[in-house]
This record gives C-alpha cells, sequence and structure tokens, in this order.
C-alpha cells in the first residue's frame, strides 16, 4: 500500500543523497519523481538531470540502496549532451496510460499519498538559471507571431469585411508595425543559450 509516510521517505532520502560526499562534483541539476504499479505493486522512482562531469554509478547505486534500505538499487547514468531529456524530466508524476488501468482504490491511495506534496524540484546552477530560462520561453513562445519584417509586436482587434457563416463579423488579428518589445538583452540570452546547448562543452550527464 503506498502511504504519505512512504512518499515523504523517499523525498528525504533523494534530499539527503544531494549532501552525501560523491555528490560534491555536482554543480546543479533538476528532480522529478514518477510513479508506477504493474500488479507486483508501487514502484516510487526518480528522474534527475545533472550538470556534471563524472559521477560513478556503481558507488552511487550502493550509497543510494544504503539510503533506502535496500541491499540494491537499479541505478543509471548516461551522458544526455545533444539529446532531448527533458520529455523524460518533464512528464506526469504519472502516465496516464498507466492511471487508466487502475482500480479506485488504487487511484485513492495514489491521490492520498501525494496530496499536497511537489515532485519536481531544481537546485544549484539551475535554479540560478530559472530567470533566464523562462525569459528564453517567453522568447521562443513569441518566435511563432514573428513577422516576416522582424518585429514579435501585434494588436488584436479588427473587424473582418467577410462575413461569418451565420451572418456575424468575426474578429481578425492586425499587425501593428512597431520596435519588438522584447529587448536585446533577451536576444543576446537566447543566443547565449542557444549557443551553450549546442557546445560539446555542456556536461550534463
Amino acid at each position: 500500500m503506498l502511504t504519505k509516510r512512504q512518499v515523504k521517505f523517499f523525498q528525504r532520502q533523494l534530499l539527503a543523497l544531494r549532501h552525501q560526499k560523491i555528490f560534491r562534483p555536482v554543480r546543479g541539476g533538476c528532480c522529478s519523481i514518477e510513479f508506477t504499479h504493474e500488479g507486483k505493486g508501487w514502484h516510487m522512482h526518480a528522474h534527475l538531470l545533472l550538470d556534471v562531469r563524472f559521477l560513478d554509478a556503481v558507488a552511487l547505486s550502493k550509497i543510494w540502496a544504503k539510503r533506502l534500505g535496500q541491499e540494491i538499487a537499479v541505478l543509471k547514468i548516461i551522458d544526455v549532451r545533444g539529446t532531448d531529456y527533458v520529455k523524460e524530466i518533464s512528464k506526469y508524476v504519472v502516465e496516464g496510460s498507466e492511471l487508466a488501468k487502475w482500480d479506485g482504490n488504487l487511484i485513492n491511495q495514489f491521490i492520498t499519498a501525494i496530496r499536497g506534496r511537489r515532485f519536481f524540484t531544481s537546485f544549484g546552477s539551475l535554479r540560478k538559471l530559472a530567470p533566464q530560462i523562462k525569459e528564453q520561453l517567453a522568447f521562443t513562445a513569441r518566435e511563432k507571431f514573428k513577422c516576416e519584417c522582424g518585429s514579435r509586436s501585434f494588436k488584436f482587434g479588427g473587424q473582418s469585411d467577410s462575413p461569418t457563416a451565420n451572418g456575424q463579423e468575426v474578429e481578425t488579428v492586425r499587425y501593428v508595425p512597431h520596435e519588438p518589445e522584447f529587448s536585446s538583452r533577451a536576444l543576446q540570452l537566447h543566443d547565449k543559450l542557444d549557443r551553450e546547448a549546442r557546445s560539446p562543452q555542456l556536461p550534463h550527464i
């Protein structure tokens, strides 16, 4: 049975793991927790994206197993430079297809155990980059509205010359040419993050 106490214990051990000697080379990262239940009991596990050159997988596995009170712990470390690991770290707490297989009792256990808990966190170097990442995301979101002249500023309004099928006029989007709202700093940041993402020097493992 999954309980709130078990969830809290797992999260405390993850936090404690980050304070172990083996984690000293880690500059930062982010972590998400996922739940599965495939008929053999609950399985709670974590996905971490770490800013680090190297970690000893065997040694880390032994430390993690000891913290969980187990003889062994399955642990996998891969180099994700040049790959898209974001969808793995930012998945749902439980897959929709997984949840659809559960009966009412399992769903009730799950909701009761996770209520009020947070299952994604960032720390160190990645947390410091949060304001820049938000600005980058905002920039990317506005790119799809970019005019051929280069501006990204639009005014919504105006009326269409053509009525709709039911005879009612519809709203259209009208471009108003003026300077882009994004500052030169945002543009420079966009270019900087893009270069860093393509650089083989980024040690995300």
